[in-house]
């Protein structure tokens, strides 16, 4: 379901203003500082130390206020409306520019009051975090999740990109008034507060609770739900790359490649470029779902680039491709993390969960920043960093499968699902988002449950039997998935269907491996008296696909994309009779059937297809005619229609009354190409 603009136009356009200007902001205050050294000192390793150090007291000065306010901002995008927020902080944006105008108006050269403004951006940009991210989800249906994040990243990274290249243009632009800078991104500050006006009103998300209850919340929260530990934890874990990698970059601009200040950001700029198209591919990518199985393709897309650009040290054109190649993986790693969060934080604690989560990001960010100039310190030149970030991602990368084996499952569910098959899902908003209950599938075997996986984003738990002959590799794998066994489940006098049937009141989705036919009545009949007095639903989940490789053959490429269907079916009362069932999964199988049939050609479309690829084959012979080649046949036809055209005015159905011959074949042709109905009567 694509993304509305709507909704989300103003709240893009104000994003990408203030973004912008965080940005613009932030690298004329770093360039006017850097500028000062290099007057007083010569190039050299002096220099790029001082300059290391100079950039890190920018970023810290931006980064720190950042992790302090963003622990109460949530109290604000919770009690009030998020909207209103929004407004609020885009006007104190316009009083901010202003100031900034005014210090550089009054000392061009920098100094203080640049970096205090610069701080105090930062207080507002924190305020203003958890509630851009915690309206997309009020303002989005969930399938519209992750696109709406890819859009709004696509955004975001763009103005990084304008705004870090805009930062050393327009300081050469403003000569000895660097004033004049600033009083261009405070007009922009005002058409962010006029974009933020048109952004829908949403109602608050609670009445009460302050600083301590809403923290306390958050970490309740946090502290209840795995899925949501790993998003916060995945999400500090590459910003602190990222900074780290952001800052050096800089440097690396300076001291490596030479680049003039008006040039300076080109690398972080492609990088920023590449994260926006790396958000758009990351919401197609999740198929209306929150995708986990992006991060590790994401995070490998990080490991290469950055060791080799630190141990090649490339010139501009290589670096601005590793950069680019960087941005793309990025951008399959932060959608998902931003929807994740969004997700499964609790409707009410949206706004404290996200603020609690730019908390710890931004610490990370803050870490990245003096790692940066630590190792600088150390003897570490700005290749040498690049390298480190290469093989520390690469070690997260280890101990984040070691501790989330899913993620790294539904990485190859991805491929699966993109290259294997071409999966479409219908009715996927039948699958509660959260809460229990039981799917039952037409069929049922490995790599059905490994599809079933891949059309939604909750963790589904598989019981059943393996077929014979399963290898101890897909064993393996069948154990991460959660495939447990009917002996893994019984339990005293309970029948294994009876403790399945417990795992779903728990709250978790099962599904039912078989050898057998599903959903057969008996099975029917033993689901109802397992789940007798719960109010739990029977899912019924039709799939269609291929048939297996192994009656297929080997994989070849003819096998690759081939059409996959699932349908989920409204949910079916636990005490319903088998014939409800069956009757329930007939009405899905008739819903794939019309789907199939809406995409396939008319026979003599096809016939023309075959014609046209193969003109000089042998097509058909008879008696009279022993050898017919296909572009024969092709013109043979053409010329038929377009002769009995005339004799057919008026007919939509046309009577053919000739042996089983070549002239019989096309004047078959001709009449379905003539967009009529042929009726061949029998001669005899």
């Amino acid at each position: 379901m694509p993304v509305s603009r709507s909704p989300l136009r103003g709240l893009l356009i104000a994003q990408f203003l203030g973004a912008f200007n965080d940005n613009a902001w932030k690298l004329l205050v770093t360039l006017l500082a850097i500028r000062q050294l290099a007057a007083h000192m010569a190039p050299g390793p002096q220099f790029e130390a001082a300059s290391q150090a100079q950039t890190t007291l920018t970023f810290v000065v931006f980064t720190f206020p950042l992790i302090v306010v963003s622990l109460v901002a949530g109290v604000f995008s919770d009690r009030f409306s998020k909207r209103s927020v929004i407004v609020v902080l885009k006007a104190v944006e316009i009083v901010l520019m202003g100031v900034g105008t005014l210090a550089l108006l009054a000392n061009p050269s920098g100094g203080v009051w640049p970096l205090v403004v610069l701080a105090a951006m930062a207080v507002q940009s924190a305020l203003f975090s958890p509630a851009k991210y915690g309206i997309l989800p009020e303002l989005l249906p969930h399938e519209c999740l992750s696109a709406g994040n890819g859009q709004l990243e696509l955004w975001t990274f763009l103005a990084i990109i304008a705004g870090t290249v805009s930062g050393g243009v327009l300081l050469d632009l403003a000569g000895s008034s660097p004033w004049l800078a600033g009083l261009l991104l405070c007009f922009l500050a005002v058409c962010g507060f006029l974009a933020a006006l048109t952004v829908p009103p949403v109602p608050r998300s609670r009445m009460e609770g302050g600083v301590r209850a809403t923290l306390h919340g958050a970490w309740e929260a946090v502290r209840s739900d795995s899925l949501l530990r790993v998003g916060i934890g995945g999400n500090i874990a590459y910003w602190t790359i990222a900074s780290l990698v952001g800052q050096d970059v800089l440097i690396y601009a300076k001291a490596v490649l030479g680049l003039a200040d008006s040039w300076v950001g080109t690398p972080l700029a492609t990088f920023g470029f590449g994260v926006g198209l790396g958000s758009i591919l990351a919401g197609i990518l999740s198929s209306a779902k929150v995708e986990m199985g992006l991060i590790p393709v994401g995070v490998i897309g990080l490991v290469i680039p950055l060791c080799l650009m630190g141990m090649l040290s490339p010139a501009l054109s290589g670096t601005l491709a590793g950069m680019a190649f960087l941005g793309l993986a990025s951008g399959l790693i932060v959608v998902p993390f931003n929807a994740l969060i969004q997700w499964r934080a609790p409707h009410d604690r949206k706004g404290a969960v996200i603020a609690f989560s730019n908390t710890l990001v931004f610490a990370g960010i803050l870490i990245g920043s003096l790692g940066a100039g630590g190792l600088a310190q150390l003897g570490l030149d700005a290749s040498g960093i690049l390298t480190l970030a290469g093989l520390g991602t690469a070690g997260l990368l280890v101990l984040g499968v070691r501790v989330f084996p899913e993620m790294a499952i539904r990485m190859v569910l991805v491929l699966l699902s993109t290259v294997r098959y071409r999966l479409t899902v219908i009715g996927k908003d039948h699958v509660p988002l959260e809460g229990g209950g039981v799917l039952v599938v037409n069929r049922m075997s490995l790599l059905d449950a490994l599809l079933i996986l891949a059309s939604v984003d909750r963790s589904i738990c598989f019981v059943g039997e393996l077929p014979d002959g399963t290898s101890g590799i897909f064993r393996r794998a069948a154990k991460s998935l959660r495939v447990l066994s009917p002996e893994d489940v019984s339990s005293g006098t309970k029948t294994w269907l009876s403790q399945t049937a417990c795992i779903a009141m728990s709250g978790e989705l099962v599904c039912i491996l078989s050898k057998g036919p599903i959903p057969a009545r008996n099975r029917v009949e033993e689901l109802r008296e397992a789940l007798r007095g719960s109010s739990l639903p029977l899912l019924p989940v039709y799939l269609e696909r291929p048939e297996s490789l192994q009656e297929q053959g080997a994989l070849t490429v003819r096998h690759l994309r081939e059409p996959a269907l699932i349908a989920f079916g409204a949910p079916i009362p636990s005490d319903a009779s088998p014939a409800v069932v069956q009757d329930s999964f007939q009405q899905l199988g008739s819903m794939v059937w019309n789907v199939k049939a809406a995409a396939f050609q008319p026979l003599h479309r096809l016939w023309i297809g075959a014609m046209r690829r193969h003109p000089f084959k042998f097509a058909f012979a008879d008696l009279t005619r022993p050898h017919v080649t296909c572009l024969g046949g092709l013109i043979g036809v053409i010329v038929l229609a377009k002769k009995l055209r005339p004799i057919w005015a008026g007919q939509s159905v046309v009577g053919i009354l000739l042996p089983p011959s070549v002239a019989g074949v096309l004047v078959n042709v001709a009449v379905t190409l003539s967009g009529r109905t042929s009726v061949n009567l029998n001669y005899t």
